[in-house]
């Protein structure tokens, strides 16, 4: 407890503590392995005045804090400091080999694990040469039967490019900025942290580099109530999927229950500003587990941005990127095709609200919008509220408010508010589709376009609606943006769902049940309908 480690003077001050030359070099700041008959406290340590560099090609070169094994309180009672706050490269780490990495917490083994409250902060990444890639991890739980991760701050809420990977490196070998990664252990929890103001220089075309705000790809996971916001890259490769550009919740794990729950995401952008390749940015991925315990639901995803108007056909922005497993999607809220300044952005690009693949899902109660107007026509992009690439063996898509309000300068891409490419084994029904955009088409069915919507317009699709549902602000910045339902405005959602025993809440928490049922979409209320008097 309170120990300062770096710099020369005393309380880490004076000229950095430094290596230098092409060695080696490995770096602990605390190296933990104890028993698991007690808890061992870390507390109220600062790590920082670093200038190191190394040629080591591991993601370990160097680790502010380091958990070998233990049952361990990390930060529980006042938090631990890696890096600064107020300065930019409190912590400057110099990778001379490819994928050489730092981290600031690493569990690699123990029983219970509890990291709280730490900040990880003021860390700059370079590169040198540039054919190199140095890769970070904010807190990193490669190990434990039970770790928890609450209330750190990753990045900061305040000084711009916090951790930044400030190097325009052209390597091939991926670059991983993460936040926070759980690759190990039995169960883990990542509750209530804010990861914030991460970026990499990156200007390789090729491999797959990624800042991303949460990755799970071992064990069984909780994520909720995070704030990840302010992810940038400049990659102009075009890989998507788990890893693409920029990314807030990177989700592989195979192993149920996967919960992610009630993170907000937003300012998630690709900031180069001449590429024609085609990167890709994204809310959430879920490649996850099977089984019906697996849950995605109040979310705020909004303001996703890519930067150049000049990518090519790979490029994408996609809210939700469902790939395989199985989940129940509900009381979600997206809002893409504005920046975090409310600005349209007029790339033209492929666009998806919630994208869902070979899984099966259960899709309920969830609010889309897509908009952006003044759309450039070259080269023409399609976009889509919601879009079915794939059949699974039951699709339920109930209770949902698809709108795209995306429009064309002159001509260019079409604007869906549902595509399918299947229409087997799925049932579709009381939803609210709407779009009123240049190049506004209801729907795609087999390939094959639907003009408007009508009653049977596939099998079962018979209650739906056609009307704006007056969302408060869907075209506001990233402050003042809003899905919820305009509270006097008449809208077509109010009691026009099916009741559904499993979704007894909305995006607020609130009881469905206590206000006038059945309402459509995320925000549930005594809203103003269109009803005959008398």
């Amino acid at each position: 407890t309170g120990n300062y480690i770096g710099g020369t003077g005393p309380l880490c001050a004076g000229s950095p503590y430094t290596t230098t030359g092409a060695t080696t070099y490995l770096f602990n700041g605390m190296d933990i392995s104890v028993g698991t008959a007690s808890f061992t406290s870390i507390q109220n340590n600062t790590i920082t005045n670093f200038n190191f560099t190394t040629a080591n090609t591991g993601s370990t070169a160097f680790v502010g804090i380091n958990i070998a094994n233990g049952n361990i309180n990390c930060g529980t009672v006042t938090g631990n400091l890696i890096g600064s706050t107020t300065t930019n490269g409190a912590i400057t780490f110099t990778a001379t080999a490819n994928t050489g990495g730092l981290i600031g917490i690493r569990t690699g083994a123990g029983t219970t694990i509890n990291i709280s409250n730490n900040i990880i902060s003021g860390i700059d990444l370079i590169a040198n040469p540039l054919t190199v890639t140095p890769v970070f991890n904010g807190i990193n739980a490669g190990g434990g039967t039970t770790v928890n991760i609450a209330n750190n701050t990753i990045g900061s809420t305040t000084l711009a490019n916090s951790i930044n990977a400030v190097s325009a490196s052209t390597s091939a070998s991926a670059q991983t900025i993460r936040g926070i990664i759980v690759n190990g252990g039995t169960t883990s929890t990542v509750t209530g942290n804010t990861i914030a103001n991460m970026n990499s220089n990156i200007l390789a075309t090729s491999g797959s580099h990624t800042v991303v705000g949460v990755a799970v790809t071992i064990g069984s996971s909780t994520v909720s109530g995070n704030t990840i916001r302010n992810l940038t890259s400049s990659s102009q490769s075009t890989a998507g999927g788990a890893t693409p550009s920029a990314i807030g919740i990177s989700y592989t794990s195979t192993t149920a229950p996967a919960i992610i729950s009630g993170n907000t995401i937003h300012t998630i952008k690709n900031t180069n500003t001449t590429t024609t390749s085609g990167p890709v940015v994204a809310g959430i991925y879920y490649g996850g587990a099977s089984g019906t315990t697996n849950v995605i639901e109040k979310n705020n995803i909004h303001s996703l941005v890519l930067s150049s108007n000049t990518v090519s056909a790979s490029a994408a922005i996609t809210g939700m990127d469902i790939a395989s497993g199985q989940v129940t999607i509900r009381n979600n809220m997206i809002r893409l095709g504005y920046d975090e300044n409310g600005n349209s952005i007029i790339v033209p690009t492929l666009v998806r609200g919630i994208s869902k693949n070979t899984n099966i899902a259960s899709i309920y109660f969830n609010s889309i919008y897509i908009g952006g107007t003044g759309v450039l026509s070259t080269v023409a992009a399609n976009t889509f509220a919601f879009t079915r690439t794939a059949a699974a063996s039951s699709d339920d898509i109930r209770n949902n408010i698809f709108v795209n309000n995306r429009s064309n300068a002159t001509t260019g891409g079409k604007h869906y508010q549902i595509s399918l490419s299947s229409i087997a084994t799925l049932t579709l029904n009381f939803n609210d589709y709407y779009g009123n955009g240049t190049g506004s088409v209801f729907a795609s069915n087999v390939g094959v376009d639907v003009a408007s919507y009508s009653p049977g317009w596939v099998t079962g699709d018979l209650s739906s609606q056609t009307g704006d549902p007056k969302f408060i602000n869907p075209t506001g910045g990233a402050a003042l943006g809003d899905l919820h339902i305009h509270p006097t405005n008449q809208t077509i959602i109010e009691q026009n769902g099916v009741n559904l025993a499993s979704v007894t809440d909305d995006y607020d928490g609130q009881l469905r049940a206590s206000f006038t049922p059945e309402d459509i979409g995320a925000d549930a209320g005594n809203f103003v309908g269109f009803f005959c008097a008398g």
